[in-house]
């Protein structure tokens, strides 16, 4: 007796394919898997019942028949088709992504104009390239007080003190890129100056203090190393800034009280305590009592200055230290004024004077190393331009007359320098 029975079982929505079985009675058993593209693969059995379990990632069908069984699956053709389409897809939007070209983004800006305390400021930083909104912040450093900076690159505000910010500016586009290759920084000084000093053509009142090289001693008696001696007073640095400054700001008055034999224990304020360094008899120079009123910074401010220039070309033999807390105290006097004050570092001695006293070019460095320090940009670095290879001051810049002060050449190199620090 012969029985037929025939399971179909169609497997339609989660595979793209059919699976049809068909199972049949009798003593042997022959399966036959029949693919979709027309390949038939055969197998004998002796046992009369067979179990066939097929699985899927989206099912699970599991048939006993005691009879052959046909299964129809899909071709690899197909499967690879699927693969391919998706491929396919992948490499285009891979083609998309890859056909918008990055772009760095590039600072622009070159330099800000100064501010000018209690004026409003507004300056914006120009950028190029990146992808996106660019976005701006402060990698380093701090803008001065009273100005701020948006995240669209806009500086603006009011100052409310003068001084000098170095600031390391970042800019970065917004294109979800990461890496140093999506942004870009840029280093620029933002001044702010006091508001009688800005105007580039108004006059000024400036006051000088200072010791011997201020003073301009010497210089009427300036011995070339011919042995001639020349009159070069009108050589001195501070004649010859006082020229420049009526040139570009008519009108200017510059008050020299620089002496020689003073020195920064002198300039002290009238009335102060006197610091117990300054009272080392061997600080006081004959005739100059501490503080000295006729040449110090009480003195200077009775002038109602706009900026002051203190030279002192070496530590007063009061110790360096001490010298750098009076040029604090100087400082102090004069910011509480709204006065800004420029500090000289040391100045080289000639070889004359280093043969004397091996202790000066030690002492002096370390003065121009802190006064530097302390002092920053209103520190004006005289000792650089006019030291040789020794740390002394060559005979090209030296008076022949006293082997300790510069002569006249010495005292243009004081002038320029002086000139572009100040930048009046």
């Amino acid at each position: 007796m012969q029985r037929d029975c025939r399971f179909r079982m169609a497997l339609l929505s989660a595979v793209p394919w059919m699976l049809l079985l068909t199972a049949c009675s009798g003593g042997g058993t022959d399966a036959s898997v029949n693919m979709q593209n027309g390949t038939t693969a055969s197998a004998s059995s002796s046992t009369s019942t067979s179990s066939s379990s097929i699985s899927s990632a989206t099912s699970s069908l599991s048939v006993s028949s005691g009879s052959s069984s046909s299964i129809v699956v899909p071709s690899s053709s197909s499967s690879s088709s699927t693969t391919s389409t998706s491929s396919s897809s992948s490499s285009t939007s891979s083609s998309t992504s890859s056909s918008i070209p990055n772009s760095v983004p590039a600072v622009t800006t070159i330099a800000v104009p100064d501010g000018t305390v209690g004026v409003a400021y507004s300056q914006s930083l120009p950028a190029a390239g990146g992808n996106g909104a660019l976005i701006w912040n402060i990698a380093t450093g701090a803008l001065p007080a009273g100005l701020m900076l948006s995240s669209n690159g806009l500086i603006s505000g009011t100052p409310t003190v003068y001084g000098k910010s170095t600031i390391t500016f970042r800019v970065a586009d917004s294109d979800a890129m990461t890496g140093p290759a999506d942004e870009a920084t840029k280093t620029l000084t933002v001044n702010t100056l006091p508001a009688n000093i800005s105007a580039s053509s108004s006059p000024l009142v400036l006051v000088v203090i200072g010791a011997s090289t201020a003073a301009c001693k010497n210089l009427d008696q300036d011995k070339d190393l011919t042995g001639a001696t020349f009159n070069h007073l009108a050589a001195c640095w501070v004649t010859r800034f006082s020229s420049y400054l009526q040139i570009i700001r008519p009108g200017t008055i510059v008050y020299n009280i620089a002496d020689a034999g003073t020195g920064s224990c002198g300039a002290l304020p009238t009335n102060l305590i006197i610091p117990a360094a300054c009272n080392n008899a061997g600080s006081k120079a004959a005739g100059h009592p501490i503080p000295d009123v006729n040449y110090n910074i009480t003195m200077a401010l009775s002038y109602s200055p706009n900026a002051i220039i203190v030279h002192y070309p070496h530590d007063d033999k009061i110790g360096v230290d001490n010298t750098i807390i009076n040029f604090h105290t100087l400082q102090d006097a004069a910011t509480a004024v709204g006065v800004p004050i420029w500090i000289a570092t040391s100045q080289p001695a000639t070889h004359t004077d280093v043969l004397v006293d091996a202790t000066l070019i030690p002492s002096r460095l370390d003065q121009l190393a802190k006064v530097q320090s302390h002092f920053g940009f209103r520190s004006i670095d005289i000792w650089t331009p006019l030291a040789d290879g020794n740390n002394e001051m060559p005979a090209i810049y030296e008076n022949q007359y006293d082997n300790k002060h510069p002569n006249a050449e010495g005292h243009r190199v004081l002038y320029e320098t002086i000139k572009a620090a100040m930048a009046l």
